[in-house]
């Protein structure tokens, strides 16, 4: 279905942002870990993830309270799947690229506490079967509300991979407006369940 009032509809991200950030600030350490774990582990249950090669998955900022991945990290790795992790060149511009992930911690970025990965090898999109997208929230039909700097947009367009969205059941509603640029996510994983999400017919 065709928006006809998608300024107005883009405007109201703004304000989803805010409320999502909001939810994030209201969670205790013990609240965040525990539904990270259930994410990752919801994650793991897709049959999906059976097939992954290479796994482009994000390194949590947690002070942000970022669902925290770094144990699906870890054991991707055990079972021999590759895992590369996003480089930020230039914080201004919308762009990033993957890095093989060599096991060394990312150091933190000023001024955002962006992860910097440790490696330096990056990873043609090609190669990437698999896409791990932090959410700040999203809607059951796989739109999704990011911090609104456009990196995963820009990275996912042209990407063939599976898009796994993550972010917290109080956060994913019914709809969200959405504009032409915007990925959708395959998936949606919460710390209460996995959406398979349908475009709209």
């Amino acid at each position: 279905m065709i928006s006809h009032h998608n300024q107005a509809d883009a405007n109201e991200k703004p304000g989803l942002r805010k409320q999502f950030d909001n939810y994030r600030k209201g969670l205790t350490e013990g609240d965040y870990a525990r539904k990270s774990a259930a994410m990752v582990e919801r994650i793991f249950a897709l049959p999906e993830l059976d097939r992954a090669g290479f796994v482009f998955a994000y390194w949590p900022m947690t002070r942000r309270r970022e669902p925290d991945m770094r144990s699906l990290i870890a054991r991707l790795r055990e079972q021999g799947v590759a895992v590369a992790l996003p480089l930020v060149p230039d914080i201004g511009v919308p762009s990033m690229y993957a890095v093989r992930y060599t096991g060394e911690e990312p150091t933190m970025e000023p001024p955002w506490g962006i992860p910097r990965p440790a490696g330096s090898e990056q990873v043609p999109a090609r190669r990437i079967d698999t896409v791990i997208v932090p959410m700040l929230g999203g809607a059951r039909d796989g739109h999704r509300v990011g911090y609104g700097k456009g990196y995963y947009d820009t990275f996912l367009q042209g990407l063939e991979a599976v898009r796994i969205g993550v972010t917290y059941q109080a956060c994913l509603i019914d709809s969200i407006p959405s504009e032409p640029h915007d990925m959708r996510m395959d998936i949606l994983v919460t710390e209460e369940e996995a959406v398979r999400t349908e475009a709209p017919v």
